[in-house]
């Protein structure tokens, strides 16, 4: 009972601590790589919006020219 006491619960408290510190390196990891995955998200998403207005932009312009032409 003594050699449980001063041998075994340490060395089975020391066995969960290294084991809860290894799971939360392993969520840090994950949520560091669910970031970078959402950043590269937004910046693509914010990509695609640009473009698009830029698209409309031009369809606006295009569409004006030939209101222009059209009514001359």
């Amino acid at each position: 009972m003594i050699y449980g006491i001063t041998k075994a619960i340490p060395g089975m408290i020391q066995s969960f601590r290294d084991e809860q510190a290894e799971l939360r390196a392993d969520h840090r990891m994950a949520m560091e790589k669910a970031n970078e995955r959402s950043e590269r998200l937004a910046k693509s998403g914010h990509e695609v919006v640009n473009n698009l207005s830029q698209s409309v932009g031009r369809v606006a312009d295009e569409v004006q020219t030939l209101r222009e032409h059209t009514t001359r």
